[in-house]
């Protein structure tokens, strides 16, 4: 963020200038401060060597009395720089990522489950279970999306639930229980599975992109829409947002601060498109780039940067993490490879790494790999119990 400050310098130069055309913005400073309205701005210290460096203070400004000098903390450098009309803070980070905990929900591999697993963001190690999904007909639940607010994560569809349906189950993420439906599905009906395997979303609307809908076979077709609902309305309206460049099955998403993200899938074999589209208005996705290869259930992640997208079936099993540009159009890059092979995982994005929980071949395995240096991936812990097909949240 760029705090820009140069319109009330200006002003509060033009109050002293009738008196004192010579005034700089130091002795305005130091006006401010004997006026005491610095109080309004948290704090003062004699000197900026006294000023204490501690995350609470973040977004906090200061008067250092020793040289006239307002200073603002950001605890992502841990400084306290001086306020002028030039300072820009480090960046904050996005809406989107997760500073504590990654989740594996449903999934498995005979036998599947309705279990919904936490790992820590903050110590590498093996995931906890938090509860259970509130399946209507006491099954398992694999093969849905993931989805998450500020407050909520969400499990959107998959399969077996019968009759055909695709419920929206939701859980806080504070406690991890209760886990409820919702009593709402994607679409009446009929059965709504194998789309993304991560949340997609600004937090304040949950997407389910693409997947394999239908009521029974033959009639099962993959889906070329982008589905959204507003997190507080846990689904009850959902809205076709708009189209997917194809009808296609196992993509990975992508989510930016603006934009949200679908490369690779499944139609009739794999591809390759990288499709994007704004989350400021409802519209069809644009082609904006390739894949190095087509590939599809692969698992996604995001940093405020880039989209990443980690093992696949291309079409057949493969280690490799690519990630592509939120800033400029492009096509993805090879940049790493993860620990195993794995397709069909969990996917969960925290400030500083991309992880996939589970897989297939089913697994326990909780890989992480970094967003700031293009790092093979690591093993990090274990899921209760191997699986794959499970979906992807964090907070």
């Amino acid at each position: 963020m760029t705090i820009d400050l140069s319109q009330i310098i200006t002003n509060l130069q033009s109050d002293v200038d009738a008196a004192d055309s010579d005034t700089s913005m130091r002795d305005i400073l130091s006006l401010l401060h004997r006026g005491k309205k610095v109080t309004e701005l948290h704090k003062w210290y004699d000197s900026s060597g006294v000023l204490p460096i501690d995350s609470a203070y973040n977004g906090y400004m200061a008067f250092t009395k020793s040289d006239n000098t307002m200073r603002v903390f950001n605890d992502s450098d841990l400084r306290w720089a001086e306020l002028d009309s030039s300072y820009t803070a480090a960046p904050s980070a996005p809406v989107y990522a997760g500073e504590n905990y990654g989740y594996s929900m449903g999934g498995g591999s005979s036998p599947y489950t309705q279990n919904i697993d936490n790992y820590s963001f903050a110590s590498d190690g093996n995931a906890t279970n938090v509860g259970a999904m509130d399946n209507p007909d006491g099954t398992a639940v694999w093969s849905g999306s993931g989805g998450g607010s500020t407050t909520h994560g969400y499990h959107l569809g998959g399969s077996p639930v019968s009759p055909f349906s695709s419920p929206i189950f939701k859980f806080p993420y504070t406690s991890g229980t209760p886990i409820s439906d919702t009593g709402n599905d994607i679409v009446a009906s009929q059965m709504h599975r194998y789309g993304h395997y991560e949340m997609c979303g600004d937090r304040t609307n949950i997407y389910i992109v693409g997947g394999y809908r239908g009521p029974a076979y033959p009639t099962l077709a993959n889906k070329n829409t982008i589905l959204s609902f507003a997190a507080t309305s846990d689904g009850s309206t959902i809205t076709d947002y708009g189209d997917l460049t194809a009808a296609k099955r196992f993509a990975q998403t992508g989510t930016s601060e603006t934009h949200g993200y679908s490369a690779g899938g499944y139609t009739s074999a794999a591809i390759n498109t990288i499709d994007k589209w704004p989350f400021a208005a409802s519209a069809n996705a644009t082609d904006v780039g390739d894949l190095t290869a087509p590939s599809y259930a692969a698992t996604g992640a995001s940093s405020s940067t880039h989209g990443y997208i980690a093992g696949a079936l291309t079409p057949s099993a493969t280690n490799v993490i690519e990630k592509y540009s939120f800033s400029v159009d492009g096509n993805s890059s090879d940049v790493a490879d993860l620990f195993e092979q794995k397709s069909q995982a969990a996917g969960a994005s925290s400030t500083t790494h991309g992880y996939l929980a589970g897989g297939n071949p089913a697994t326990v395995t909780i890989q992480k790999y970094s967003f700031t240096a293009d790092e093979n991936g690591t093993d990090v812990g274990d899921l209760a119990f191997a699986r794959r097909a499970n979906a992807g949240t964090h907070y």
